[in-house]
């Protein structure tokens, strides 16, 4: 049985503001380190549509109260996060694993693309945002709601 889905947020938004305050020193390595993710794939996953769209788009909303100089991004971000919610629970019927991954994919595309057009390029600190947000978001996933 999944974890009920204020656990859920609550433990995205305490991960936010910890890694926050435990990374504030390493600059740009902290990027992708967060839990939008893991909150918008386990709402949607376990809990449909509309709790993937609300816990989606409220974990951006809150993640940005926290990091406000990176705000820039919430146009773009809060959207996809909520949408992100909703194709995690179009995907219920597969493995939570293989879910996990299709979102991380469908997420970062159109991260990528929004990227690319705005900032004209993507170089190695998107990448870095990815890769740091595959492993993380994989790492939540299974140590709080498991595989």
């Amino acid at each position: 049985m999944p974890l009920p889905v204020v656990w859920i947020f609550a433990i995205a938004l305490i991960f936010n503001i910890i890694s926050k305050l435990v990374l504030r020193y390493v600059g740009r390595l902290r990027i992708g380190i967060d839990s939008l993710l893991f909150c918008s794939i386990s709402t949607g996953y376990f809990y449909g549509v509309k709790a993937g769209i609300l816990y989606g788009g409220l974990i951006a909303i809150a993640f940005y109260a926290i990091n406000i100089k990176w705000i820039a991004h919430a146009p773009y971000v809060i959207p996809l996060n909520a949408a992100a919610g909703a194709a995690a629970a179009f995907l219920s019927n597969m493995p939570l694993i293989t879910a996990t991954i299709y979102v991380l994919f469908f997420y970062h595309i159109i991260s990528f693309i929004f990227t690319f057009f705005i900032y004209r390029s993507v170089g190695f600190g998107y990448m870095l945002f990815a890769a740091l947000n595959f492993i993380t978001t994989y790492i939540l996933i299974g140590a709080f709601v498991g595989f």
